[in-house]
């Protein structure tokens, strides 16, 4: 016989709560029962710790055990390999409707045995979606146990024990196994919802640590959940938890790495995007480390004609680089640069910076890379720009058909979660990104892991402060 443990409240609330300073969060209750002292009324409950071993079927053990182990956090039946399936909501969350159902199996053998325990189940089944939630499990276990004990349907040879039915009177000790049950539910009820309460807190602390660094709030919630439901129990101060956030920031950040071109291949590269974001510094970047770091040939063009400074600073990285440089007034010279530089590895184009709030002016740049002009489209965004201008910018240049991104100006944030959020907007796979005015060391491929823990240590840092 496995060890079982005693705890005695004044109430179900204060019973439980000595359970859990004792046992834990995971231990496992077996029955409770409701008494009289001197002191009044009392409720006591029996349980084992998470690590001790329930008894195997015999008088509903067996199923006071899955019920447990579809409600403790981690404990889950073994499964066999079935094929992958989308994700599923947490167990607490998934069937309402089923649940209602479920827990109305109960109900009938509840109201014939005592109509005051059927109103205490009856608020336990509408008190919001935890104890729903909760009530589907526990009437799944009260019809299973009301089966092995006294199966309605059966021929009577069969039963085990008295039947408990709405259509026939029930003696006492049906009665007190029926509150017995449903105080078994309330518990579990009880500590699900703590449960739920404390996950709720850390999913919005983690979600405002996110939203405090960039990352916008629909994606902040997104993430805080998922890391928060496979660490049932961590808090934002534990490490596992924030390493959890960063693997599943990572996981759904879409990188395409270099897009540099592989030894005796050619590549074209346009960049487009709004004005002052750094495409033509960005553009001299990866000409130097395509010429001087990787002895690849290089030429330039540039298609930028309403600013004089601009072609005069491509210009002047043209001559450092000793790279050829076209300029192209329209689609058709800029057909015939690509021509000309049919012999190049990688060809760069910049482009006139756009607002993206003019829908005209985004459309005219687009009739120079109209479907299969033969280049690669990369939109460069700056890091640095507050998440309304952002996300219209994306919006905006995704009309033109972008391919890839590149996040500018990661070092003038202190929000760096914007790079995150843009690629999760654009739909896009995020290249490159730059990080300082440094030609070509500012440059740096785009790697979700290190990118993603550069986005939650900026968020942890924040949280100390505050």
């Amino acid at each position: 016989m496995q060890p079982t443990h005693t705890f005695r409240g004044r109430s179900m609330s204060e019973a439980v709560a000595n359970l859990k300073a004792a046992l834990g969060a995971e231990a496992v209750i077996v029955q409770t029962r409701r008494g009289r002292d001197t002191e009044g009324t009392f409720v006591e409950i029996i349980a084992r710790g998470p690590a001790e071993a329930i008894p195997g079927p015999g008088s509903g053990a067996a199923a006071y055990r899955r019920m447990d182990q579809v409600i403790r956090p981690g404990a889950r039946p073994a499964k066999a390999a079935q094929p992958a399936k989308a994700a599923q909501p947490a167990p607490v969350h998934r069937g309402l409707a089923a649940a209602r159902e479920m827990a109305a199996r109960l109900e009938p053998s509840v109201s014939a045995a005592n109509p005051e325990l059927a109103k205490r189940l009856a608020a336990l089944k509408g008190g919001g979606e935890a104890r729903v939630s909760a009530l589907s499990q526990a009437a799944g276990v009260a019809a299973e146990v009301s089966r092995q004990q006294s199966p309605v349907s059966a021929p009577a040879a069969q039963s085990s024990g008295p039947q408990i039915s709405a259509q026939q009177p029930t003696s006492g000790a049906d009665a007190e196994r029926l509150q017995s049950l449903v105080d078994v539910f309330a518990a579990k009820v009880e500590a699900l919802e703590a449960r739920l309460a404390d996950e709720g807190s850390t999913v919005k602390r983690l979600g405002r640590m996110l939203r405090e660094v960039g990352v916008s709030a629909n994606h902040a919630e997104a993430l805080a959940r998922r890391a928060s439901e496979r660490n049932p129990g961590c808090t934002p101060e534990d490490g596992a938890l924030l390493a959890s956030l960063g693997r599943e920031m990572a996981d759904s950040l879409p990188v395409s790495g270099d897009l540099l071109p592989a030894p005796g291949a050619r590549r074209v590269l346009a960049f487009v995007g709004p004005t002052g974001v750094g495409k033509t510094t960005t553009i001299a970047k990866i000409a130097a480390r395509a010429s001087l770091m990787e002895g690849r040939s290089v030429g330039l063009i540039t298609v930028d004609t309403f600013r004089m400074a601009a072609v005069e600073q491509l210009a002047s990285y043209a001559r450092i680089l000793e790279c050829p440089l076209r300029i192209a007034r329209d689609a058709n010279e800029l057909r015939e640069a690509l021509d000309a530089f049919s012999d190049r590895d990688l060809v760069l184009v910049d482009t006139t910076g756009r607002s993206p709030r003019d829908g005209e002016q985004v459309r005219a740049l687009g009739e120079f890379f109209p479907a299969g002009w033969g280049g690669h489209l990369v939109l460069t965004v700056s890091s640095s720009t507050r998440e309304r201008d952002l996300f219209a910018a994306v919006d905006a240049y995704g009309q033109l058909g972008v391919d890839s991104l590149c996040m500018t100006k990661l070092d003038e944030t202190d929000a760096p979660g914007t790079v995150y959020s843009a690629v999760r907007r654009a739909g896009r796979p995020l290249a490159w990104v730059t990080t300082g005015q440094r030609v070509p060391e500012d440059l740096e491929r785009a790697e979700a892991a290190p990118l993603s823990a550069r986005i939650v240590a900026r968020a942890s840092t924040l949280r100390h402060a505050a």
